[in-house]
Formats: structure tokens, C-alpha cells, sequence
């Protein structure tokens, strides 16, 4: 299905672009460490605690590519539908309650993840159809333009470069 392609893509990208410093130091340590979780920062500022953060972008990545492939279609939808649930959580009320304009995205990722994966416990086949007709197209705007991103010459938001902490940003300080 286009739609189960276009899931693998969103999610191998956009764990691939977690994988950055600009992630741990904003989105995993500040965010979700110190703010959320409240842990202390000489906690921390341990490297391990620090460098764990990369977990995330590999769980999200590992869990597109598990789309892939009939044997692990189910066990990765279940992970990614777990990892919805906690951004939920730290988004919703118990956490940052101004992110609200995500919840419909996450939720609606959840029921994709079900019903395409998880739904009457059939395997899904990817690849093959993706590659037929207007396939090709789906193909290079979403496996082989957002790599571009990585270079400056893709738009990052059409290259799943969500929460990633490594957007291009402006600070303006007006006296």
C-alpha cells in the first residue's frame, strides 16, 4: 500500500534525523529530561544519559524499516503505536499542554499503524507496489529527495525532519 510506503519513509527519515546533536541537547535533555521528567542536570550532563537519547532516533528508524519486511511488520507497527502513546503523554496534559496541534498528527499515525499493520494480522507488501505507475514518483519524493535535506537541497519539513532539533533557526536580540 502507498500509504504503508509512505509510513516507512516518514519513519526511517525522521529517525534518521534525530540522530544529531542539536536533538540530545534540546528536545532529549532539556525537553524531555530536565523539564518533563524533572531529572537534575549533573544527571544529566552524564554521557551516557546524554548519549542515550539516541535510542529514540534509532527505535523510530529501526521501527520503519521493520515495516519493510513481513516478519517484523507487527512488532515494529506495536512499537511505533507505543511511541505515539508517549508523545501523547509528554505533549498532553502531564506535559507540555501547548503542543496540542500534535495530538490529531500522532493520533492519526496510531490508527494508520493499526489498521495498515496490525488489522486482521495480514502482511503487507511494500516495495513492489511503490515501484508500479505513479509509484516511481511517490518513490524519489519520499526515499530519495529527502536525503537532499541533509545537503540543504530538500525542504526539511517534506523530509520528515519532525522534532529533530537540527532545523535552521534565527535568534534576533532587540535592545
Amino acid at each position: 500500500s502507498f500509504i504503508g510506503f509512505l509510513l516507512v519513509s516518514t519513519y526511517f527519515y525522521g529517525g534518521l534525523c534525530k540522530l544529531n546533536e542539536g536533538f540530545l541537547q534540546v528536545i532529549w535533555s532539556k525537553m524531555l529530561l530536565h523539564l518533563f521528567l524533572k531529572i537534575p542536570a549533573n544527571i544529566i550532563a552524564q554521557n551516557w544519559v546524554h548519549y542515550s537519547g539516541y535510542l529514540l532516533g534509532i527505535t523510530e528508524l529501526l521501527g520503519g524499516v521493520g515495516l519493510l519486511f513481513a516478519k517484523t511488520q507487527s512488532r515494529s507497527a506495536q512499537s511505533l503505536i507505543i511511541m505515539h502513546l508517549f508523545i501523547l503523554i509528554f505533549l498532553g496534559p502531564f506535559g507540555f499542554k501547548g503542543y496540542m496541534i500534535l495530538w490529531p498528527w500522532n493520533i492519526s499515525m496510531m490508527f494508520f499503524l493499526y489498521f495498515i499493520f496490525l488489522h486482521k494480522k495480514r502482511t503487507v507488501v511494500i516495495l513492489p507496489q511503490a515501484a508500479k505507475g505513479w509509484g516511481k514518483l511517490i518513490l524519489i519524493c519520499w526515499i530519495i529527495l529527502p536525503a537532499f535535506s541533509f545537503w540543504g537541497y530538500w525542504d526539511n519539513n517534506l523530509s520528515s525532519n519532525l522534532w529533530s532539533g537540527n532545523v535552521p533557526e534565527m535568534i534576533i536580540c532587540i535592545r
